[in-house]
């Protein structure tokens, strides 16, 4: 059986947590949350404005690369900004590729790479970036559901500079 340990460091403390890939019932629910994250995707790219809010935990909040401050992801106000963009024209394209889903009981982290693009109801383009993630899930009676994401932007790399190591 092959197991993944990742190892975090919390205030000086060291919380391990273990996967088992050989688990069938993880298996299923790694699934699940694949095609929840489908669904989740096409929902946004699409502005599929009336479903706004559908994947998402009570309590979900997110950290962004462009702004400092922890954002409550399916709070009204940020449901309206995200109306007003999809029905003024603006447009997102989103690519990602899930590396990892860990399973914890009823939670899961996801964790991924992708490619995101933004464009203004102007047709300016506002994002144009690569980025990592890091999705804390949770088992609701309606489905998976987010309940924190991290993401942040891939850095370009600086003229002579080594590759990242893989």
């Amino acid at each position: 059986m092959k197991t993944r340990v990742f190892v975090t460091l919390l205030s000086g403390a060291c919380a391990v947590a273990l996967s088992a890939s050989a688990n069938p019932k993880s298996d299923a629910a790694a699934a699940e949350i694949r095609t929840m994250f489908d669904q989740a995707a096409t929902t946004f790219a699409s502005c599929d404005t009336g479903n706004f809010g559908k994947f998402s935990a009570e309590g979900h909040t997110g950290y962004y690369p462009d702004s400092s401050a922890l954002t409550m992801e399916a709070s009204d106000e940020n449901k309206q900004a995200e109306i007003a963009f999809c029905e003024g024209g603006g447009k997102h394209e989103l690519k990602y590729e899930i590396g990892d889903v860990v399973m914890l009981k009823d939670a899961a982290l996801v964790l991924g790479t992708g490619h995101y693009k933004r464009t203004e109801p102007d047709g300016t383009v506002s994002v144009d970036t690569d980025y990592t993630f890091t999705d804390v899930m949770v088992k609701t009676t309606d489905g998976w559901k987010f309940r924190h994401s991290h993401v942040g932007a891939v850095m370009p790399a600086e003229e002579g500079a080594a590759p990242a190591a893989k």
